[in-house]
């Protein structure tokens, strides 16, 4: 029985030194176990390459999170200068708006007036037009032209109306663009869901494409203003 025992004891004993050694060639091979460490060296080794990485992972944290940072305050700058341009940019629309229905209405006021009370306008080719651009007959133009000689052209209102649509179109664009700042702003400014990295990169693309759109533009890029304080010439219609 003791002889058993004794063999067995020795097996076990075996193969825990086999075990063992196999442990320490895999620590010294920098090779991770679930088991600790069994020499006091290998130990220290073992706790030192644990520091080393975990002060490698919280480097890495706080790099990523200053990248992190600096994208985001650049982001939030850009959006700063762009809502300052497209605040410039709403003022003097505003301006121009403003301008340009006043110069439609002065047209408007110098306009040819039917006793219908109807305004209407000469083309260049004689004929007559009210303000919905429907041809109007009128039996003696050239009587109404003498009595209306500084009354603006057709193509002259045509002009005029086509500026401030576009004025108005162009105010009503930028204040779709106030409303989508306004929209990335509470985006950059969320806390509880920040945007990821890739987001900050659309958004800086988005705002710069804004900042291209409503940018000033060179002199020959303005609308063009409409004179109509000078009358066309109607031709003599008289057989």
């Amino acid at each position: 029985m003791n002889k058993e025992f004794e063999q067995a004891e020795a097996t076990r004993s075996a193969k825990q030194r086999q075990e063992d050694i196999d442990q320490i060639n895999q620590e010294r091979a920098g090779i991770e176990t679930s088991r600790i460490p069994k020499t006091g060296l290998l130990k220290a080794k073992h706790e030192e390459r644990q520091r080393e990485k975990e002060h490698k992972n919280r480097i890495n944290s706080q790099l990523l999170s200053q990248a992190y940072q600096d994208a985001h305050d650049r982001t939030l700058r850009l959006l700063n200068d762009t809502e300052d341009l497209l605040y410039q940019a709403l003022i003097q629309s505003k301006d121009d708006l403003f301008r340009i229905q006043t110069e439609h209405e002065k047209l408007l006021d110098k306009a040819i007036t039917l006793p219908n009370g109807e305004k209407a306008f000469i083309s260049e080719q004689g004929e007559v037009y009210n303000e919905n651009g429907e041809r109007l007959e009128i039996e003696d133009v050239q009587a109404i032209y003498a009595s209306h000689p500084n009354a603006p052209s057709w193509e002259a209102f045509l002009a005029s109306q086509e500026a401030l649509i576009a004025a108005n179109d162009k105010h009503d664009q930028l204040l779709i663009h106030e409303e989508r700042l306004v929209e990335l702003r509470e985006e950059l400014e969320d806390e509880n869901n920040p945007p990821s990295m890739d987001r900050l990169e659309s958004i800086t693309q988005e705002l710069r494409d804004v900042s291209a759109q409503i940018s000033p533009k060179p002199d020959h890029d303005v609308a063009l203003e409409v004179s109509h304080t000078q009358p066309v010439k109607v031709p003599d219609l008289s057989l």
